[in-house]
């Protein structure tokens, strides 16, 4: 009963042993396997089952520093379990022989042999309060005897000062709401096992693993390692956009680049060269990789000198957010250099021919915005290969014409030049009318002119009529009436008229954009040789979608280039005339007629009352005739200044 009551020794006990030297606390128990430890909630008692009643430790605070721990290390950490030696006839007949005599009370306990010596080896942790917190274990190595921490992930050594501060802080002197949430870290569950060679066993070796368990390892290895490699070389790549003009179109395209960020420019270049399937077409020699901007079409800088240089070094300082593009030259031919975007500026070049009439054109190119107006014409006249003598300049300023740039000596900065700009560029051809007309005022000149027409002038592509639909249109000389078969229904916005499907003619026309959709149908009525009235004019939109124009005072101004356009033959609504549909119910829905009801398109003037007053009166007739077996709704419209009440919409 006195070891019994030693079972769990105070805290300060435990830190006296360790500081002089003396042997650990030692448990009491009349079987081996009477030494137990259980443990709910915050509460935590040793109990030691004997032949008598077991007996409770002392609280939580005080039982959790009963871990054995000794001078020298926590490997040596035991928990002595001993038998009482005294004989007694009552309690030897329950746990010992029958005379009154157990067998194992002649052991020492303190021997390394005895069946009664058990060793501490983990300790499950609890970091936190009562109302929350984490678990984590200190687990000894049986074969080191060293200890570590397991906490989720991470595996970690530990010392002998980390295991005393699972002890606990002891007995409160009182227990308040505010104890609840004292945040400490305190031994939770202690686990133990009996010290005996012959039970005691240490891990597997990965030696003594079966064949398919290292096989299963081997290859569990394997795919890590190549996973491990696979996310080095990706986080060792770099990925953008490569764009590359097309010589022929003019128009940029872009593929996904990937690249290793140890390569050098050259490397890239030469990546770039694959890429683009531009063997046999351009020597890699002959391109380079400049950084881009799509969004204006703007090369934003280039990389001159930057051959050997490793990729990395380019992300670091300016492509980590950038896209790039592959620039060739001609054999003959010099690369430019592109200062970066804060200095330079795209100019979308057009040619104009004054002889032709024609404006055509070029491919953007890059200028700084420091050059004066008279290094670009000298610069453009290197490069297309013209004179800058008598060369003009205008710059497209989109909501108003064309500003002409006459001062040679101001620099395009200064002349509110951005990111991309639109000019036309009109050089003199020497020998040619081109001279004296660039010294005429501009708009008094010929090059006035043609831009007037190049920047009003709208291509129309329209679908015309089959020549069998026509012909009845011509020979009647006038507009057929609302009895014409031909007239067709519009139905939200899209024409149900299939003319135009089987031998329809497809006609460009170029038209001022300043005219309106009235002359634009008498042109297209000279064109088919019929009356303007005596078609209607449907914009194809970008969807596919169909819609009647009409609209005549309207001009062209915002259509955009080129316009589609659908011509199907029929009477167009005039002036104040509105498209109307008048629904007829059956008097008797079990008739014969296959269609329940008919629809009758009918157009009526908001001046003509006649008109009005006749289809009024068919609706009222309709209605009235209408059986119960149709749905109903009531309706009250006003006519002539009297109100009717229908029980028919």
């Amino acid at each position: 009963a006195a070891a019994a009551a030693a079972a769990v020794a105070p805290q300060q006990d435990v830190r006296d042993a360790l500081a002089t030297g003396s042997s650990p606390s030692t448990v009491s128990a009349a079987t081996p396997s009477g030494l137990q430890h259980t443990g709910g909630g915050c509460s935590r008692n040793h109990e030691i089952a004997s032949g008598s009643p077991a007996k409770s430790a002392p609280t939580a605070a005080a039982a959790v520093p009963a871990v054995e721990l000794s001078d020298s290390a926590v490997s040596d950490t035991q928990v002595e379990a001993s038998v009482d030696c005294e004989e007694t006839d009552s309690s030897s007949s329950d746990s010992g022989t029958g005379d009154g005599s157990s067998e194992g009370s002649s052991e020492d306990p303190g021997k390394p042999d005895s069946p009664y010596l058990y060793e501490l080896f983990s300790i499950m942790v609890h970091a936190g309060s009562a109302v929350g917190g984490h678990y984590y274990a200190y687990i000894r190595s049986f074969e080191t005897g060293k200890w570590y921490s397991f906490n989720d992930m991470s595996v970690s050594s530990i010392t002998d000062a980390d295991i005393e501060n699972t002890y606990g802080t002891g007995a409160r002197a009182s227990y308040s709401y505010s104890s609840m949430y004292t945040s400490s870290a305190n031994a939770y569950m202690l686990m133990y096992r009996q010290v005996n060679p012959e039970r005691n066993a240490l891990p597997l070796s990965v030696e003594s693993f079966p064949s398919h368990v290292n096989a299963m390892v081997n290859r569990v290895a394997e795919e890590e390692e190549a996973e491990q490699k696979r996310l080095e070389l990706e986080r060792s790549m770099w990925r953008t956009k490569v764009y590359y003009q097309d010589p022929v179109t003019e128009k940029y395209d872009d593929r996904q680049f990937a690249i290793n960020k140890n390569s050098t420019l050259k490397e890239a270049v030469a990546e770039a060269h694959k890429l683009w399937a531009l063997d046999g077409i351009v020597p890699a020699e002959r391109c380079r990789l400049v950084k881009f901007d799509h969004f204006y079409d703007i090369p934003e800088c280039s990389f001159d000198g930057c051959d050997d240089v490793p990729v990395s070094q380019l992300v670091a300082n300016s492509l980590s957010y950038c896209d790039l593009l592959l620039e060739t030259r001609g054999e003959d031919e010099e690369f430019e250099v592109y200062k970066p975007t804060a200095h330079g500026c795209v100019l979308k070049i057009c040619l104009v021919d004054l002889s032709t009439k024609t404006v055509t054109a070029r491919r953007p190119v890059r200028a700084e915005l420091g050059w004066t107006v008279d290094e670009v014409k000298q610069w453009l006249a290197g490069k297309y290969r013209c004179r800058s003598e008598n060369m003009r300049i205008l710059a497209d300023r989109y909501y108003s014409a064309p500003q002409i740039l006459a001062d040679d000596t101001v620099t395009l900065k200064s002349l509110g030049f951005y990111c991309s700009n639109k000019v036309y560029v009109a050089p003199a051809v020497e020998g040619t009318s081109d001279d004296e007309d660039a010294q005429t005022p501009y708009v008094e000149s010929r090059l006035q002119k043609v831009l007037d027409a190049y920047l009003h002038t709208l291509t129309l592509k329209m679908i015309l009529p089959a020549e069998e639909a026509i012909a009845p249109y011509r020979e009647a000389g006038a507009p057929p009436g609302l009895e014409d078969p031909t007239d067709t229904t519009v139905a939200d916005g899209t024409s149900a008229n299939s003319e135009g499907q089987n031998g329809a003619e497809h006609v460009t026309m170029k038209v001022d954009k300043r005219l309106t959709v009235a002359e634009v149908k008498r042109k297209i009525a000279d064109l088919m040789k019929v009356e303007p009235e005596s078609f209607k004019v449907h914009r194809i939109h970008s969807s596919g979608q169909e819609f009647e124009v009409t609209r005549l005072t309207e001009a062209l101004t915002h259509y955009a280039e080129p316009t589609r356009l659908r011509i199907t033959m029929g009477r167009a609504l005039r002036a104040g005339e509105y498209r109307v549909k008048v629904h007829l119910f059956e008097l008797n829905p079990a008739a014969e007629r296959n269609d329940s009801s008919s629809s009758a398109e009918n157009t009526t003037s908001s001046s003509g009352a006649a008109t009005a007053a006749t289809a009024a009166a068919a609706a009222d007739a309709a209605a009235a005739a209408t059986t119960s077996e149709t749905a109903t709704r009531a309706c009250t419209y006003t006519r002539g200044g009297e109100q009717f009440t229908s029980p028919h919409r």
